[in-house]
């Protein structure tokens, strides 16, 4: 990976380590950028990675004289994990927080944050909910995830549960766990099924609005949409793997299906068959034991539609 050394920030021993890659991202960056400097909790460097933009984010980058930001740049496009894993490798901090060069950070994100890790020391990865923003910053819905450990490692079956721009990790995570550089899309979530697979890594999103997270699409998005399926793979098979289930071929279609929301329910009621094979091992029932997983399953499967939920539920029991 070729970077040129740029610029160096003069904080030696900050407590946080912001990792922003960039590319192509001149139309928001600067509000990216000024969401972080005006933090209230200032003790954090900022490294901006700039990965082979061609439009005008270096000139904004460089526009900003504040000693925090530490500057790198790529010739060439190397993709948004490898950006990641170089970042943190360079990151003195013992936290990492996570910025995209898209969304905007509320300005009390990492007071809130790192006090609430300071508080909790058993949690390994805080996330936030989130403002979701179109491309003229207006707000549009709200973004919330499961709060609690073990409700966000069950979810992680039916989903991403953390917002990425939103996570704030202690250092040692990402020193033992790299983001897979061979995945284009869904780096994050990949490694969130991984890490909820790994001893003493614990999870939580605090339940307050920290982040604007910009959702809108392009042709190079939508067209991009097709790299997830690779990780959806990688997470089905790590969740089989982990509970000792045999499955076919078809299941992880029908999971694909649902996952984008194009499962029929003959393809539901398919899932609901694996997924009790999941509730019913022997390693998940210790991990879950005091969980009610028939109830969770079925709300999950029938998307919080009443009737078709309570069917599943009356389904998954009679499997029992």
């Amino acid at each position: 990976m070729t970077i040129n050394y740029l610029k160096n920030g003069n904080n030696m021993n900050p407590v946080v380590s912001v990792i922003m890659p960039v590319f192509n991202a001149e139309k928001y960056l600067k509000k990216a950028i000024e969401s972080i400097l005006s933090q209230t909790f200032t003790d954090f460097e900022f490294i901006i990675i700039n990965d082979g933009s061609s439009d005008n984010s270096e000139k904004i980058i460089k526009s900003y004289p504040d000693k925090r930001i530490r500057y790198f740049k790529n010739k060439k496009n190397q993709n948004l994990a490898r950006c990641l894993n170089f970042a943190i490798k360079k990151a003195k901090g013992r936290y990492i927080a996570r910025m995209d060069a898209d969304d905007i950070s509320y300005k009390n994100r990492f007071k809130k944050q790192y006090q609430f890790l300071q508080q909790n020391s058993q949690i390994n990865i805080c996330g936030t909910f989130a403002d979701i923003i179109n491309e003229k910053g207006q707000i549009i819905k709200n973004f919330k995830k499961p709060t609690q450990d073990n409700e966000i490692k069950l979810s992680l079956f039916f989903g991403n549960q953390l917002i990425h721009s939103s996570v704030f990790v202690r250092k040692e995570i990402f020193e033992k766990y790299q983001y897979n550089p061979n995945l284009k899309k869904g780096q994050d979530y990949e490694l969130w099924v991984r890490l909820a697979f790994a001893k003493n890594i614990y999870f939580a999103n605090l339940d307050e609005n920290l982040l604007k997270y910009r959702l809108y699409y392009t042709q190079k998005r939508i067209a991009d949409l097709k790299y997830y399926d690779k990780v959806y793979k990688l997470n089905f098979e790590k969740f089989m793997n982990n509970y000792n289930i045999s499955y076919q071929k078809n299941d992880f279609k029908v999971y694909l299906n649902f996952l984008k929301n194009q499962a029929s329910i003959f393809q539901i009621f398919n899932l609901a068959h694996l997924s009790k094979k999941i509730i019913s091992s022997k390693n998940f029932t210790e991990k879950y034991k005091n969980i009610d997983t028939v109830k969770f399953f079925s709300q999950k499967l029938g998307r919080y539609n009443f009737f078709l939920e309570k069917l599943l539920y009356l389904y998954l029991n009679q499997l029992r």
